[in-house]
């Protein structure tokens, strides 16, 4: 579900928390899974190579892969949530998190995007403040 939706549907104050919650949970298996690799390591019997080497050897390579992608994907999710997070402060009033999507779409070229950012296919969201109701569009 792209950001614009999720933060429509739930509010940004709620998103940002189970954005934060979901990464870091990626991270944790991130980290399991790396430890696993190290006990599946120690188990690998190269001498003795037969069916129980090779277990052990795929075992390896499955939590090496499992830790990548998780790896990535908290990298991936932790980064927009704080890309959003980083516009959610109303210019007028600054309260940070009170807003209403109004619309969204995607960027669709490289001078709608910031210097920098590699994700391609950001969401920019015109946005209302709850508290003073000035508009702005996310990111500005």
């Amino acid at each position: 579900m792209e950001p614009a939706t999720s933060i429509a549907r739930l509010g940004f104050r709620k998103w940002y928390e189970r954005q934060l919650i979901d990464s870091h949970a990626c991270f944790v298996t991130c980290f399991l899974a790396m430890l696993m690799v190290a006990i599946a390591i120690e188990q690998v019997q190269i001498l003795a190579l037969g069916f129980e080497a090779l277990v052990d050897l795929g075992l390896v390579v499955v939590f090496m892969i499992l830790g990548v992608v998780s790896w990535r994907r908290y990298h991936r999710v932790l980064g927009t949530a704080e890309y959003y997070a980083e516009y959610s402060y109303c210019p007028q009033c600054k309260a940070y998190g009170l807003f209403r999507v109004t619309n969204s779409g995607r960027m669709q070229n490289v001078d709608e995007q910031r210097a920098g950012d590699a994700a391609e296919g950001r969401v920019w969201m015109n946005v209302t403040c709850k508290k003073c109701q000035h508009s702005w569009r996310m990111p500005h």
